[in-house]
């Protein structure tokens, strides 16, 4: 049992930095065993990413999805979903959460002015794309479907 958690995750953080994932990811899993919603999602969103840099992708994906279990609607975490469902998961489930977080944020995806989530969802749909897990006729219009507004996001991709 862990006596302080703050203590604890100063540990994981300096773990981690010193690129000591798997003792870091250790260390995390017990505080997260200890206390499932630290930070609302965000430890379990911590803990994705670490074991997807080690090659624990299922086990990725199914600690982004419990991160979103304490903010379903969190961009980051969904956007992170994604990325993960993209390359290690069901292209098709990637593809519907990429469409919904569009949908939901339409206008940080359809404002030239929000250049990082613009970006990341130009990636993220390349990389879809890239994978030949959709037709790039079937992605436009999925995407203008549900946010038109976001057409120039697939000018910008072509």
């Amino acid at each position: 049992m862990i006596n302080n958690l703050n203590e604890a995750i100063s540990e994981v953080e300096s773990l981690r930095d010193s690129n000591r994932l798997e003792e870091s990811i250790d260390l995390l899993q017990q505080v997260l065993e200890q206390q499932p919603d630290w930070e609302h999602g965000d430890g379990w969103y911590d803990l994705s990413c670490m074991l997807s840099q080690v090659g624990k992708n299922q086990e990725a994906i199914e600690c982004i999805e419990r991160a979103l279990t304490h903010q379903s609607g969190h961009p980051v975490f969904k956007i992170h979903l994604v990325d993960l469902l993209s390359k290690y998961g069901d292209a098709d489930i990637a593809f519907q959460t990429f469409l919904e977080e569009v949908r939901l944020n339409s206008t940080i995806y359809s404002d030239p002015s929000y250049y990082g989530p613009r970006n990341e969802a130009l990636r993220l749909m390349s990389q879809i794309l890239a994978r030949k897990l959709i037709s790039a006729s079937e992605a436009k219009s999925r995407l203008v479907e549900v946010c038109p507004a976001a057409a120039d996001l697939w000018s910008e991709l072509a």
